[in-house]
């Protein structure tokens, strides 16, 4: 190949390196391994985990007019068009309903229906106590602390 160089190859590799690989590696075997749990739940109920975390959102908002489209991605931290798709399934499902906010029509408001919360109401004591073994071998003050340390690596320290 005229032009161009041969590669160099990673003989070596620094501590922060090292560190921040683990990390990656460790909080995706830990994404796996915790999200099969819930999925398999999710799953009985004709569910994914992230259709629970549209109903999460929706039924534990104090707001009893719904919520905007934008709030419950910011709620979910998905992007929008991944919500639209998800809630057009379970509009069509019957979990949701969506209507045109009457302040601002260009604005979606959307409900968890009676069918929703029931699904919802069955799943979360399941999903708890999922929670509950998954980490068992974390004390409430090591949970409290990583919530905030993965807060700050995601957010950059804004909690």
């Amino acid at each position: 190949m005229s032009g161009s160089r041969p590669r160099t190859p990673v003989t070596a590799e620094s501590r922060t390196d090292r560190t921040n690989r683990n990390l990656y590696i460790h909080l995706s075997l830990l994404h796996g391994a915790w999200s099969v749990g819930v999925e398999s739940l999710c799953r009985e109920e004709g569910l994914t985990e992230a259709h629970y975390r549209v109903l999460w959102v929706l039924c534990l908002t104090d707001s009893t007019d719904g919520l905007a489209m934008g709030e419950i991605a910011d709620g979910l931290v998905n992007r929008a068009s991944d919500l639209t798709r998800l809630v057009d399934k379970m509009e069509r499902q019957g979990l949701v309903r969506r209507k045109p906010d009457p302040a601002d029509r260009r604005r979606m408001i959307v409900n968890a229906t009676a069918a929703g919360r029931r699904v919802f109401g069955r799943l979360t004591p399941r999903i708890k106590e999922l929670h509950v073994d998954q980490m068992a071998g974390l004390t409430e003050r090591e949970k409290s602390e990583l919530v905030t340390l993965l807060n700050k690596a995601l957010w950059g320290g804004a909690s």
